[in-house]
């Protein structure tokens, strides 16, 4: 059974910013990242993603699997092996300093701040109209 994920709650866009946020670091797509491949940075930016939401997110495996289309065993095992990979490989760390260094400086992604102000057209428009009907009335 796939574990359902509830798009309106502000944890869902709160994960999504994250992920975004690493993927924008990492050079890689998200639509990519929960696809199929297997190359090594699709893999690499995948652990680093279920490892930030884990410890930042506090989010269960099951979860941070759903937005991968990864079952919780697979988050898992790529959780378990992050320890030993950062301690070994200069290449997997950098990106993973990356990432974190991204997050901590609190960066947007250009779709977040476009959809933001986008949002706030919409309610400046909304209420524009309500005021001209009271104008009105």
């Amino acid at each position: 059974m796939k574990y359902e994920i509830n798009e309106t709650s502000p944890r869902h866009k709160e994960a999504m910013h994250t992920i975004q946020v690493i993927c924008k670091a990492l050079g890689v797509r998200y639509k990519v990242l929960a696809g199929v491949g297997r190359q090594r940075e699709l893999v690499d930016a995948r652990r680093i993603c279920y490892v930030i939401l884990r410890d930042k997110m506090h989010l269960p495996s099951v979860t941070i699997g759903s937005y991968f289309n990864r079952d919780h065993a697979s988050v898992l095992h790529n959780i378990h092996s992050h320890e030993h990979l950062y301690k070994t490989y200069f290449d997997y760390r950098i990106k993973y300093d990356k990432a974190i260094q991204r997050l901590e400086n609190n960066e947007y992604v250009e779709n977040d701040m476009y959809e933001c102000i986008n949002n706030m057209l919409i309610r400046i428009n909304i209420l524009e109209k309500q005021i001209k009907k009271i104008n009105y009335d």
